[in-house]
């Protein structure tokens, strides 16, 4: 069998499609490489300007108004750039870099491209992107004719007339193929991780590094499944166009159409609200709860007018209406929570239907796979939106403690002085830090074995449909 495999990737290598393949991929991985490296360090100089920037602008907030304006108008916490990104982009483009913590409303990620972030799974020109598209057509485009030419030409034939069992000739021809297909894969790839770990401003760790091992390992898998199906469908055809035309529908529909459809499928099933319809929710919420504290508060103002000369009652006046506009924001707070959590609820279970659907297809098996093992995925938004929203309480209650303070000085007769009331600001030393948790290599495990099981089974039960057609099939 050996023999027949060096033949097999003889005739590839010094084949004029070798040549186009391996140009092919090299070309895409070099463009790849330095985009998304200037992409991720371009990032990273954003990042770091947009936190300082942020936390200046809240510094800047002093006395009632600024105080009030700060808390309104937020306090941007700002995502950082995943450092796995320059190979597998995900949802990191498109789904948002920050959000805003103020104390009317619970956190949504913005920033983003503008696309819908279901939808970003399947665009950038990242190395996700060309195993996925191209490498995946270049494996039809390179076993097609494994079979079915060889029929054509009389030379299967030949070769079985010399008691070569079928399963050796099979065999060979997709161990050749693969080798074919790797080598103008992976030399490319690793050029372009040399220049990626020597440019100074990536360093990947140990678990990034077995990380892109893992990415590196389904990858393979995925080329493999296409390989397998190239193979299989040669096999069954007696014709090299006709197993071209087939080949080329049935990549169209699982690469092209599945992953698409199935998300607006998803969406008919799962109906989620516009952010249009959300935010005219959430403002009508806002005025209902505002009208009916300032409602409650000017009702008590006028029932203590005649309190307001003493300064004791003053000081309980005005500690009372300090705990109704706590007690406002914080209805209002909640109010605009539930419906936003509402909203991701829904958001999630509708991506959650999305990918169960769209797994039919081995490209999207490939790409969830891939957006776990690079930390690009849905999963990593959730956490950051998780570790926002707990720090949106934090912040609440430390905007509540600045006005108690204020309100303090105001009740004993220190509010006519100005630069006493700008002492009380936003100091951001005392805010928490955001404790956002990447997930750990256990866990990204965890939520991708089964993806790899999925491509393995399929490369495998490719391999046997292949192999009983082939030996069942009449090569004369």
């Amino acid at each position: 069998m050996w023999n027949i495999i060096k033949k097999e990737l003889a005739a590839n290598l010094l084949s004029f499609r070798f040549i186009l393949i391996f140009l092919l991929c090299f070309t895409l991985i070099m463009v790849s490489t330095y985009t998304m490296r200037g992409k991720y360090n371009e990032s990273l100089k954003e990042y770091s300007a947009a936190v300082k920037i942020h936390k200046a602008e809240l510094e800047e907030a002093e006395g009632a108004q600024g105080l009030n304006q700060a808390a309104i108008n937020g306090y941007k916490l700002d995502k950082p750039p995943a450092p796995l990104s320059v190979i597998v982009e995900g949802m990191e483009g498109a789904a948002g870099n920050y959000t805003t913590i103020n104390i009317l409303s619970s956190p949504v990620l913005e920033g983003g491209s503008g696309s819908d972030p279901m939808f970003a799974y399947f665009g950038t020109l990242d190395i996700m992107y060309i195993v996925r598209v191209v490498l995946s057509l270049v494996a039809i485009l390179l076993t097609y004719d494994a079979i079915s030419g060889e029929k054509e030409q009389g030379t299967l034939k030949l070769a079985l007339s010399n008691s070569v069992p079928r399963a050796n000739v099979l065999l060979a021809k997709c161990i050749g193929g693969y080798l074919t297909i790797l080598l103008p894969f992976l030399i490319p790839l690793l050029i372009g991780f040399l220049i990626l770990t020597s440019s100074g401003s990536i360093d990947f760790s140990n678990e990034e590094w077995i990380r892109i091992s893992l990415i590196l390992l389904v990858s393979l898998l995925y080329i493999g499944v296409f390989l397998m199906l190239g193979v299989m469908v040669s096999s069954r055809t007696n014709h090299s166009t006709t197993s071209l035309m087939t080949l080329l529908f049935i990549w169209v529909v699982v690469v092209l159409a599945v992953p698409k459809v199935s998300m607006l499928v998803a969406g008919k099933i799962k109906d989620v609200p516009s952010i249009q319809e959300i935010q005219a929710e959430k403002d009508t919420a806002m005025n209902q709860i505002m009208n009916e504290q300032q409602e409650k508060i000017q009702k008590y103002f006028a029932e203590h007018r005649n309190e307001m000369g003493d300064t004791n009652k003053r000081m309980e006046v005005m500690a009372e209406v300090g705990e109704m506009q706590e007690e406002m924001f914080n209805n209002i707070s909640k109010k605009k929570s539930q419906i936003d959590l509402e909203y991701e609820s829904k958001k999630a279970e509708q991506f959650r239907l999305a990918s169960i659907l769209s797994r039919i297809s081995p490209a999207s098996v490939y790409t969830y796979a891939s957006t776990n093992l690079a930390r690009t995925g849905f999963n990593r938004q959730e956490r950051f939106m998780k570790a926002a929203r707990i720090y949106q309480v934090s912040f609440v209650q430390y905007f509540n403690e600045m006005m108690n303070q204020l309100m303090t000085r105001v009740g004993r007769g220190q509010g006519e002085n100005q630069e006493e009331l700008n002492e009380i600001k936003f100091d951001v030393s005392k805010l928490p830090n955001l404790d956002f948790r990447e997930a750990n290599l256990s866990e990204s495990w965890n939520a991708v074995y089964y993806d790899f099981i999925i491509l393995f089974l399929l490369l495998a039960c490719l391999f046997m449909i292949g192999y009983v057609g082939f030996v069942r099939s009449d090569i004369r």
